[in-house]
């Protein structure tokens, strides 16, 4: 089984008129739909043609959630210890002698992000469902139609070959890119700073309760003693803003209006 040069027009064809016409299933060439175009350029210099980068699709799935996601102008974030389920932006359609796998990019991987390694078997048509893991501390974005992960086809050789007959893998399940879901990633990102202000605030309030602060100090929290509901209602709207900016919320607001406005 050797590895198979990624040659546009030659061992790569764009459309399912080029794929059907080369034979098919039954054929030679490999189908990408959706191709990025600025990859397997013909003499391009440091560039290999054996591999090819798939990109972020559509949809995907946070292994925290039961339903899927759209992309959308967002992207994804990757949480530390956290791990997705990608669709990606090509849909392949691999012939009875082709045979291809998956594996994780460098650059993604010296960010602490990886992804299971994963076939694609001879007669498979449809978009790529990739795993891919946040190992690392920090958040990491990716974009969409970011490259992130690699394809590599071998050739089958022999008789005997079973390909593969079912339906295109899917990510399963109802959208729940909603509000809580949103909130709940902004609470995330944002708990050390919450811990921390948590925190201040405890040992205000005990300092405050033990008699601690006298003059300048006394007059402040007994005000803030006087407008406690008032405060409060203050920083929660502050608060819910923040959240509901940090979230996209309004945004998501203006597109429901405009949309209902071409209606």
């Amino acid at each position: 089984m050797s590895v198979i040069p990624l040659i546009r027009g030659t061992s790569i064809v764009e459309t399912k008129d080029e794929y059907d016409a080369a034979g098919g299933r039954l054929g030679e060439k490999i189908l990408i739909l959706n191709i990025d175009k600025s990859q397997l350029q013909a003499n391009s210099h440091g560039e290999s043609n054996v591999t090819y980068d798939l990109r972020v699709g559509d949809e995907y799935r946070d292994h925290r959630d039961a339903g899927k996601i759209y992309t959308g102008e967002r992207g994804i974030e990757l949480f530390p210890n956290s791990a997705v389920i990608i669709q990606t932006h090509e849909h392949v359609q691999v012939p009875k002698c082709r045979f291809g796998y998956i594996v994780p990019k460098v650059f993604l991987l010296q960010q602490g992000v990886s992804n299971t390694s994963s076939k694609v078997d001879p007669g498979y048509e449809g978009p790529l469902l990739v795993a891919v893991f946040n190992l690392g501390k920090t958040n990491v974005f990716l974009k969409p139609k970011q490259k992130f992960c690699t394809l590599v086809f071998h050739d089958v050789q022999g008789d005997g070959v079973q390909m593969y007959g079912k339906s295109a893998k899917r990510i399963t399940g109802n959208t729940s890119m909603g509000l809580f879901r949103r909130m709940r990633d902004v609470i995330e990102r944002r708990s050390g700073t919450l811990a921390v202000l948590a925190l201040i605030g405890f040992v205000l309030l005990i300092s405050y309760e033990a008699g601690l602060f006298h003059g300048f100090f006394v007059k402040l929290f007994d005000t803030i003693d006087r407008r406690a509901g008032t405060i409060g209602i203050v920083l929660g709207v502050i608060s819910l803003v923040v959240i509901c900016i940090e979230a996209g919320l309004f945004h998501k607001i203006v597109e429901m209006l405009r949309n209902t406005r071409s209606k």
